[in-house]
C-alpha cells in the first residue's frame, strides 16, 4: 500500500531493524542502513517494542510529488497523462568505434550485406543482438564493416551462437546472410551428439546500439540484474546456473519486470557469460571459442 511498511507484520518490522532485510529480501541502504547499524545492536525485547510501536502507527497519506491520490476503492482509475519512458542503455558515441577494435551490440541493429544496403526500407538480411561482440573491419563515416565470429548447428544455418554447445545467440540470418557465411570444419558435441562449425560473417551497419567497452556492457547489466530482480526474491549467483539453464530460468521471470526487449536480451546475455560454463570478463575474445 501507499505506507510502504503498512502491510510487513511486527514480527517482520523487527526482523529488520534487527537484520536489515526486508521481507522481500532487499537490504537497507543509505540512511536507513545507518539506522540499522544502531537498532542491530539493541535486545531483541527493545526491537520487538519498537516494531510494535512503528506497526500501530497511524498511516501518513503523503503521495510524491505531481501524483495522483491513491485509489483506495475498487474501482479501475486509468491515469489521464501516461508517459512511455525508454530504457537508457549504455552506448557509445559513433566516434568510438574504430577499425581493428572490437565493439560490442547493446539493442538489436540490422545488418545488410553491402554498405549501399545500410537503411534501405524491408528486411534486412541479418540482425544482430545484444551481448554479440564483433570487430570493426573497415569504416566509411558511420558505416560500419563487421566481423562476427561464432558457431552454428550444422542443421540451423540461420542462427549463430556465441560458443559451441551454448544456447548464447548473437545473430539470426535470412537465406542470403546464411549463404555468405564462411563455415570452418565441423566438431561433435560430446554432450548433445550435435555437429557444431565454427563461422564467421562479415556485414555493414550504422555505428549506433553498440558499445566499444565490453566491461561497461557487462557492468551495465549486473547493474540492472541485481535492482530489477533482488525486489522479489533473493538473487541467485549467475554462476548458479549454466548458460543455456539461464535462458529459461530468465523468461520465466521477465512477467514479473518491465524491461524492454533490448534489456531482456541484454542481461540474459550478461548471466549467459557469467554462468556455470561460460565466462567473458569484458577483454577482447573472452567468452567466445569451443568449450
Amino acid at each position: 500500500d501507499e505506507t510502504g511498511i503498512g502491510f510487513w507484520s511486527a514480527a517482520s518490522l523487527a526482523r529488520y531493524l534487527h537484520t536489515g532485510v526486508s521481507p522481500i529480501g532487499r537490504a537497507a541502504d543509505g540512511d536507513m542502513a545507518e539506522v540499522i547499524r544502531n537498532t542491530s545492536q539493541m535486545s531483541t525485547k527493545d526491537v520487538g517494542a519498537m516494531a510494535l510501536y512503528l506497526k500501530y502507527l497511524p498511516a501518513v497519506s503523503k503521495p510524491a510529488p505531481h501524483m495522483p491520490a491513491p485509489n483506495y476503492t475498487d474501482e479501475v482509475v486509468m491515469l489521464k497523462d501516461m508517459v512511455q519512458v525508454s530504457a537508457r542503455l549504455p552506448v557509445s558515441a559513433a566516434s568510438a568505434f574504430e577499425v581493428g577494435k572490437p565493439a560490442t551490440v547493446v539493442s538489436s541493429k540490422a545488418v545488410w550485406l553491402d554498405a549501399k544496403d545500410i537503411g534501405q526500407s524491408g528486411n534486412a538480411p541479418g540482425k544482430l543482438l545484444g551481448g554479440a561482440q564483433v570487430t570493426v573491419k573497415a569504416r566509411e563515416g558511420d558505416r560500419l564493416q563487421l566481423v562476427l565470429k561464432g558457431w552454428q548447428v550444422e542443421e540451423t544455418p540461420s542462427v549463430i551462437y556465441q560458443a559451441r554447445g551454448q544456447r548464447v545467440m548473437m545473430a539470426v540470418l535470412d537465406d542470403a546472410a546464411a549463404d555468405k557465411v564462411v563455415r570452418g570444419k565441423p566438431e561433435q558435441d560430446a554432450d548433445t551428439g550435435q555437429r557444431w562449425m565454427p563461422v564467421t560473417l562479415e556485414v555493414w551497419s550504422d555505428a549506433t546500439g553498440m558499445n566499444a567497452d565490453r566491461g561497461a556492457v557487462w557492468a551495465y547489466g549486473k547493474d540492472v540484474y541485481q535492482k530489477a530482480c533482488s525486489s522479489c526474491h533473493v538473487l541467485p549467483q549467475q554462476g548458479h546456473f549454466t548458460a543455456n539453464q539461464w535462458v529459461g530460468t530468465l523468461k520465466s521471470m521477465r512477467r514479473f519486470t518491465s524491461f524492454s526487449d533490448d534489456q531482456y536480451r541484454l542481461i540474459l546475455s550478461y548471466l549467459q557469460n557469467h554462468s556455470k560454463d561460460l565466462h567473458d570478463d569484458g577483454t577482447s575474445g573472452s567468452g567466445h571459442g569451443g568449450k
